[in-house]
């Protein structure tokens, strides 16, 4: 799982959505992120080349992940240079020959790149059945919005499932050495039914939780709706992966303050308040001196919400310094009696960021 670090931050406060909005609704600050890859130093080279992928759609996926990675960004700079070269001619296989090493270390020389990509394209199929659906319909109206004979008829309705699947391989042309290889697979679906998009269409999680801003499973952009559309999307996701696995990115998270939790004196409950109103107006500076007010008395220093909120603001000031949120979060989470999911996810989120600033660490 990719993992956060610090880097320089924006900050966006707003109030916590919702029809009905408690005195102590919840807050949300966003800053941004920078998520280390899962293989890293392949970002380090700069300049590499992607030569064509094996499988009925490798030509066509090599040159979407050539793309991908060409505008492939961190902290608005390009972290890619990418070459090609449509002449290397890939076995399927999950072992590679002496002979393949050797003409893509051969290739790799020719652009100038220090690493090359090819891999094999397993699956790339879109798969259309044809089925009638039943829909009651108003055979004999009675008068306005009045209906006296029902009947039903018979839509003609189509499902199209789409499956994606490539295995790329980063070499590296001073060697031979495969420095990557890990299998992405996309999957998503859709139904039309006389011609129309059914509400029900999935295209699973196709670039959602991806850079953020994540869709719930099910959901699916309504543009795609042909079978070429899906292939496409589905190409296009794992590709996206792909660059996910092998460079950093940035991406923004939102941290939410928790409502205050045990007693308090009247004082404090002001301050608790006046804490999260700030939030709700952008006012971070206000909200994490409120918090620190009242984490200095020390009846305060054992309240789960006080320790919370006070991880939460040194998650978003000091994102580069993950440690500092996690020391509260974790005092917070020790004093729990029934698991609480901010807390949790808090918990885990900045734990997983120090265990990764810790691994690389020179």
């Amino acid at each position: 799982m990719a993992v956060m670090r610090g880097v320089a931050m924006g900050l966006g406060l707003v109030a916590a959505c919702g029809a009905a909005v408690p005195a102590l609704a919840q807050k949300t600050a966003t800053y941004e992120a920078r998520f280390e890859p899962k293989f890293g130093g392949i970002s380090d080279q700069e300049s590499i080349a992607v030569l064509n992928f094996n499988g009925k759609d490798g030509d066509i996926f090599a040159s979407t992940l050539a793309g991908v990675l060409q505008s492939a960004q961190l902290d608005g700079r390009s972290l890619f240079v990418v070459k090609t070269l449509d002449s290397m001619n890939y076995r399927s296989g999950t072992d590679i020959s002496r002979a393949e090493v050797a003409q893509a270390i051969r290739q790799g020389e020719k652009l100038g790149v220090k690493i090359v990509f090819t891999g094999t394209v397993s699956a790339a199929s879109i798969t259309t059945t044809n089925f009638n659906r039943e829909e009651t319909v108003c055979a004999e109206s009675s008068g306005f919005l009045k209906c006296k004979r029902q009947t039903t008829r018979k839509i003609p309705c189509s499902k199209v499932v789409g499956q994606y699947t490539v295995t790329p391989r980063a070499m590296r042309v001073s060697n031979g050495q495969v420095v990557y290889s890990q299998t992405a697979s996309a999957q998503g679906e859709y139904t039309i039914c006389e011609g129309q998009l059914q509400s029900n269409a999935s295209l699973g999680d196709v670039f959602g939780g991806l850079f953020g801003g994540k869709k719930k499973d099910g959901e699916m952009k309504p543009e795609i709706s042909s079978p070429d559309g899906l292939l496409g999307a589905l190409r296009a996701e794992a590709a996206e992966k792909i660059r996910l696995d092998i460079a950093p990115y940035n991406r923004s998270v939102t941290v939410t303050f928790m409502d205050k939790v045990g007693k308090f004196s009247k004082a404090e409950n002001e301050q608790f308040a006046g804490a999260l109103a700030f939030a709700g107006a952008g006012r971070l500076d206000r909200t994490c001196a409120l918090f620190e007010t009242l984490y200095a008395q020390p009846h305060n220093q054992n309240n789960i919400s006080v320790l919370y909120n006070m991880g939460a603001c040194q998650e978003v000031l000091l994102p580069e310094e993950p440690g500092a949120a996690l020391a509260y979060y974790a005092k917070a989470d020790q004093l729990l009696t029934k698991p609480n999911k901010l807390i949790s996810d808090a918990f885990l989120r900045t734990k997983a960021a120090v265990g990764r600033d810790r691994s690389l660490a020179p």
